[in-house]
């Protein structure tokens, strides 16, 4: 059974107002986290930049909170307080939700859903207390998916249910509502996984990945064009690839491909990864 409690702002209902599915058994109720304690920051203000002055972005990933790497996490945070970057990607799996996974869970990780919406909303405020003017995107990855195909899998009739007389609210399993991500004033990538992306310039994009391969270099500089930034492998790597176009005004052509590691604890961080 979940209970879904809490209003549009995130306040308790009457015991009465409670929404039962009998046929979704996910551990515990399924609440956005409280904001009582923080104060929504006004509209980010975008900082002016100079003619042909570059944009200033971080791309950081597969956090799999709550199972994310505490010291890196205060170490990065001071990073964007130092440098104030233009925009701050959160390029997929900011979540993990093992208890809603088709992986075994183990006794030390088996985190409810509600643990990681917390730690998810945490991290995302932490950003935005750093960086107030910033623009903070974010996509799913394949984790975060992983609380839809749940709720597909075992109760497809409650994935449209939105608050009574209001059509056009948010349904209450979205992300979007569920991390508050309209009061961190957070952009979210609302297209599947496999397919969102975030363009960071004009040939350089950041999408979740589709490739764990040793190779997964060249795989997605065959598939794609531009140069790519990915995370869903975990690894630190670079893989670059030029070409002769045969024009005198721009006679090569070089384009990447690369992978930004990880957020989360690496030893005993995700329990399911062979070796760490």
């Amino acid at each position: 059974m979940v209970r879904v409690r809490g209003n549009r702002w995130g306040q308790e209902d009457e015991p009465n107002a409670q929404l039962r599915i009998d046929a979704v058994p996910v551990k515990d109720q399924i609440r956005a986290p409280d904001l009582t304690d923080w104060k929504p920051l006004p509209e980010p203000k975008a900082r002016k930049r100079k003619k042909g002055e570059p944009l200033r972005a971080v791309s950081i990933g597969d956090h799999h909170c709550p199972r994310i790497e505490a010291t890196f996490h205060k170490l990065f945070v001071q990073y964007l307080r130092d440098q104030q970057p233009d925009m701050i990607h959160v390029n997929g799996d900011l979540l993990d939700f093992p208890s809603v996974s088709r992986h075994r869970t183990e006794d030390d990780f088996n985190h409810d859903v509600n643990e990681c919406l917390a730690s998810g909303y945490r991290t995302l405020r932490d950003y935005r207390d750093a960086c107030p003017d910033a623009s903070i995107t974010y996509l799913r990855g394949n984790h975060c998916e992983r609380l839809r195909h749940y709720l597909h899998d075992n109760a497809p009739e409650a994935k449209g249910i939105r608050p009574a007389g209001d059509p056009e609210e948010t349904p209450w399993h979205d992300l979007r509502r569920l991390l508050w991500l309209d009061q961190l004033h957070v952009d979210y990538i609302d297209a599947p996984w496999e397919q969102a992306k975030k363009a960071l310039g004009k040939k350089l994009t950041a999408r979740h990945g589709f490739s764990t391969s040793p190779n997964a270099g060249k795989i997605i500089l065959d598939k794609l064009s531009g140069s790519t930034i990915q995370g869903h492998d975990h690894r630190l790597w670079m893989t670059l690839r030029t070409r002769h176009t045969g024009d005198p005004d721009d006679p090569l052509e070089v384009r990447l491909a690369m992978s930004g590691g990880c957020a989360c604890e690496i030893p005993g961080g995700l329990s399911y990864v062979a070796g760490g």
